[in-house]
């Protein structure tokens, strides 16, 4: 997998984790694919439908990595959300551990034709991680704030976990005011629910998905890959007809 190829595919998976733009690495040999050893993603949702995401994700570098140099790329709509860096962090194999300098995180534009700045918002984040060796975990904590949900009238969220990298444990708690409805559609995750107070909470995990160095499939991501769909909307139909909104 070349460099700028694992960079695209882990900023997408971590746009879709909420995780401020996120993987561990089940190294296979002679490769250089991503993996992640740890994902927690905790969702607090609001009675209006707004919502804050904190997420913690353990990456284990590339077993081959010449140039020490790890990129994370970290997506968010300005329009929609606020995203904060909480902790960028190198963890040795023997204890150390080393906070990346304020310099290595750093705002860079997306790439795109030259109608993409005209028609997005879309920002990103670059933290790098220089001096990577063998054994090293990359760790990144992050808060997103959704103030302005893409769909009207709710709160929504599909992950999927991705085959083209590696995860060991994926963990997603989910947080709702106990008077809202939630619809939840699960593959490959253990769900449980408890009551808080007035909130119910809503726990889903995944455990090790292997790594897949080439797929042919005929349904899509959506279809084949450890995921769920989560939505505070009354039904799905509720929700597409809020989702029609947007695309009018």
């Amino acid at each position: 997998m070349k460099p700028w190829r694992a960079a695209k595919i882990l900023a997408l998976i971590l746009a879709f984790q909420g995780l401020a733009g996120s993987a561990g690495f089940a190294a296979v040999a002679g490769d250089n694919t991503v993996k992640f050893d740890r994902v927690l993603s905790k969702w607090i949702v609001q009675t209006d439908g707004t919502w804050v995401v904190e997420a913690e994700v353990t990456i284990r570098p590339p077993p081959e990595n010449p140039s020490r140099v790890v990129v994370v790329p970290l997506i968010w709509s300005d329009s929609t959300e606020r995203l904060t860096v909480t902790q960028a962090r190198i963890e040795r194999p023997d204890g150390r551990a080393m906070d990346v300098p304020p310099l290595a995180i750093r705002e860079a534009s997306p790439t795109g034709d030259r109608f993409f700045h005209e028609f997005s918002d879309q920002r990103r984040l670059l933290i790098t991680f220089a001096d990577v060796g063998p054994g090293d975990t990359l760790i990144v904590r992050t808060k997103r704030d959704v103030f302005h949900p893409r769909v009207p009238g709710g709160f929504m969220t599909a992950p999927i976990l991705d085959r083209t990298v590696g995860w060991d444990e994926t963990n997603y708690t989910i947080s709702i005011p106990s008077a809202m409805p939630f619809k939840l559609e699960t593959r490959g995750f253990e769900y449980h629910a408890e009551t808080v107070i007035d909130r119910r909470v809503h726990y889903l995990r995944a455990t090790k998905v292997d790594y897949r160095a080439r797929e042919i499939a005929v349904l899509s991501q959506f279809d084949r890959y450890p995921g769920f769909s989560a939505s505070t909307f009354p039904d799905w139909t509720a929700f597409t007809r809020a989702y029609e909104t947007v695309l009018l």
